[in-house]
């Protein structure tokens, strides 16, 4: 059974219709299955030197190095990003991995609210 394409460079050419319900054809599962199984040979991303927190409402809790990395908690940033949000951002840094003093910006404001969720 054909279906008549309407629109696009091809108008007038013929392509098998599929009828609802209709499994999709071995080589679109082939396919599938090759990039899923490419998917779980490639390494996970590398960790990011810098992470900022986020808590309730997406609100940044504090700052972390690569130390304590969590994908789950964290959003990856760079350092001019770390420095902005422990300088004029008030995000204070991590108890435990001490992003401040590995940034240089160790100041009197900054404070320790606590170590990270792990």
């Amino acid at each position: 059974m054909h279906a008549r394409f309407t629109g696009g460079a091809a108008q007038g050419a013929s392509i098998p219709a599929q009828r609802p319900g209709q499994a999709p054809d071995q080589t679109d599962r082939a396919r599938g299955t090759r990039a899923a199984e490419q998917a779980r040979r490639r390494p996970p991303p590398p960790r990011p030197d810098w992470a900022l927190e986020r808590g309730k409402r997406a609100l940044p809790v504090l700052v972390h190095t690569a130390q304590c990395w969590n994908s789950f908690f964290m959003q990856a940033i760079n350092r001019e990003q770390a420095i902005e949000a422990l300088t004029r951002g008030g995000v204070p840094p991590c108890a435990r991995c001490e992003p401040d003093k590995t940034l240089g910006v160790l100041t009197e404001t900054t404070t320790r609210s606590g170590a990270c969720r792990q």
